[in-house]
């Protein structure tokens, strides 16, 4: 009978996936709402002792004062300050001027998002300051997760072209499950991958040695389910048919191994690089060859570069050598993008919802006052993950995960715009979360 902690981190996991399937909750109001709601979660877990001790316990100093920064450069922009500070397109609506940001109420819902992560990325470390809920939470990513993969595969394969009936007014025949975007979906599905990878590997190391006994097969847990829904993630990756998608699951793939590598050096450390490299390639193949591979294939023979990102990535950097240093506040893209668009480029980024490039769009809405604090604070995150890793000999799957899914979203994020979705967002934060409080551990 599962326990108290197991309902409560499966419950937590499938309400991120609640967020997947209403699009991504990439909608103001409902990001507005889950943000609360994860707010509300929080509060919630720190009526428990154990909760707090685990916060306390983590060492969160220099992480949330760089977070502090960004919150209150965010609150700075929306000071009524005029002059030579606030934005001049406010001095034709009065004479005194008006705030940095461009679009104030925008902001103020970013700011309740940031919170919202904050919260989520606090709830991932009480769950990662006991093992069992660490360990409850991997297999709760892993299974929902899969029938997440399972399901949106099978809506694919009943209708390409729609998403609950509705249809999709770009990217036909792409999988994009209940994404707006294909590429969206493509960071999901790497992110599910390389979890699955993990899972089935650590599958291999811990087995009984000779590890081609029957013994050791009999006691190497996990690894059927892991590999079937490994083979359904990199599956539904491949029918995004997103190659920058691709490219960056491949990437953290490589590195989940290397780092898998450094934790054993006996054989069969080596046995699960080997098995892990030939299952992914296998996984690949026959996705390819079963799964629209052509298309892929056709688009991955493109330069994603070439499609007109460098034109606005152009348009929209000479509009953060404008105001560098403030940017035009949290969530004003949408008022940004106009004053980026020429006559020659009006048609290729009217219609745009996001830059494209995660780090560009954060400078064009915090500046550099908000952009460094925020590369800091998740440094310090990673630095402190990688710092367990190295020290820590139990759970070491969690932050191989963690750092492996961070290059998925780095890399994509300089082509892609998955974390200005907010269930993706709220899901590395949790993820990131998970692996801090494993990583501090006392």
């Amino acid at each position: 009978m599962p326990s108290a902690d197991d309902a409560a981190v499966f419950s937590f996991v499938i309400l991120l996936y609640v967020e997947h399937l209403i699009f991504g909750a990439n909608r103001g109001d409902l990001s507005l709402f889950f943000a609360i709601l994860h707010l509300l979660i929080l509060l919630a877990a720190l009526a428990t002792r154990a909760s707090r001790r685990a916060l306390d316990a983590a060492p969160l100093v220099v992480p949330g004062g760089l977070f502090a920064l960004v919150l209150a450069g965010a609150f700075f922009t929306l000071l009524p300050l005029g002059g030579r500070i606030g934005h001049p397109l406010w001095s034709y609506v009065s004479a005194s001027g008006g705030s940095v940001s461009l679009d104030p109420a925008a902001t103020r819902v970013e700011i309740v998002k940031l919170l919202g992560l904050a919260a989520v990325f606090a709830v991932g470390i009480v769950f990662g300051a006991k093992r069992e809920r660490a360990e409850a939470m991997i297999r709760a990513l892993s299974y929902v997760g899969g029938a997440f993969a399972v399901w949106a595969f099978l809506s694919w394969s009943n209708d390409p072209d729609t998403i609950f009936g509705t249809a999709r007014f770009y990217g036909s025949g792409r999988l994009a499950a209940a994404f707006l975007s294909a590429n969206s979906a493509a960071t999901l599905f790497a992110c599910q991958s390389v979890l699955q990878l993990c899972l089935a590997i650590r599958a291999v190391q811990r087995a009984p040695k000779p590890f081609f006994s029957k013994r050791a097969w009999m006691e190497m847990k996990g690894l059927p389910a892991a590999l079937i829904l490994l083979f359904i993630n990199v599956s539904c990756l491949l029918l995004t048919q997103s190659r920058a998608g691709v490219t960056a699951a491949f990437a953290a793939m490589a590195l989940a191994i290397a780092l898998f590598a450094l934790v054993r050096t006996d054989r069969r450390s080596a046995v699960g690089g080997v098995m892990g490299v030939g299952g992914l390639l296998l996984c690949a193949a026959a996705g390819l060859v079963l799964l629209k591979g052509q298309s892929l294939l056709g688009r991955m023979s493109d330069n994603p570069l070439m499609d007109g990102r460098l034109a606005y990535f152009g348009a929209y950097w000479r509009t953060v050598q404008a105001s560098p240093w403030w940017g035009y506040g949290l969530g004003a893209f949408a008022s940004v993008k106009y004053q980026s668009i020429t006559a020659p480029t009006a048609v290729l980024m009217g219609a745009l919802g996001a830059a494209h490039n995660v780090y560009l769009q954060w400078l064009l809405q915090t500046g550099v006052i908000g952009f460094v604090p925020m590369m800091g604070c998740l440094a310090v995150i990673l630095a402190t993950i990688l710092n367990g890793f190295r020290r820590r000999s139990r759970q070491q799957v969690v932050m191989i995960v963690a750092l492996a899914v961070t290059v998925v979203f780095a890399f994509h994020g300089m082509t892609d715009y998955a974390l200005e979705e907010p269930s993706l967002a709220v899901s590395f934060a949790a993820l990131l979360g998970l692996a801090y409080g494993v990583a501090t551990r006392t």
